[in-house]
């Protein structure tokens, strides 16, 4: 299995970050995500977009998408040519009765292809916040989680990585 990266720019990636942790509640929102319906079954034990997830101590929900995103009137770049970029609304909830936990998009978050290609949270220009912060016990949060991915990538799952509390993976067909 490949694993694809994409360069960032320390200095970005940790404003983005820290403007993803500023807003205790929820990031921004995204303009239109698809809507939680699907009509392609997920392969084997995957969940849907909207289904509540239990991993250890989290819950994740993926609550939409955009494929390929559209930033509307933000001011950032277009993908390159032969890629696009793909966004997601999620949410982790920490379900610790006293220990807070630190949730992030860029340790916790990967995007998984039909031939098993992964492709790792990207950060974009334009201010979009990046899901992350530290979720206090019985609270949540919810953010923005991009990836770069090529124009024929097909068959996307999110996978959330929980092995940061040793808690395993699931993962999330987006259809």
């Amino acid at each position: 299995m490949k694993v694809r990266t994409a360069l960032v720019a320390g200095g970005l990636a940790a404003t983005l970050v820290v403007a993803g942790c500023s807003n205790e509640n929820e990031a921004r929102k995204l303009g239109s995500v698809n809507p939680v319906t699907t009509t392609t079954a997920p392969p084997g034990n995957t969940s849907r977009v909207g289904d509540i997830v239990k991993l250890g101590d989290a819950e994740v929900t993926v609550h939409g998408f955009q494929d390929p995103f559209d930033p509307g009137a933000q001011p950032m770049p277009k993908a390159p040519a032969g890629f696009r970029y793909v966004m997601i609304d999620a949410e982790v909830r920490n379900r610790k009765l006293t220990t807070p936990v630190v949730v992030s998009a860029f340790s916790q978050f990967e995007l998984k292809d039909s031939d098993d290609e992964i492709y790792t949270p990207i950060v974009l220009p334009g201010g979009i916040p990046a899901l992350g912060g530290e979720a206090q016990p019985q609270t949540a949060r919810r953010g923005n989680v991009a990836f770069q991915v090529p124009e024929s990538a097909k068959g996307l799952q999110v996978i959330f990585n929980n092995l940061l509390y040793g808690k395993g993976k699931a993962a999330i067909y987006l259809a």
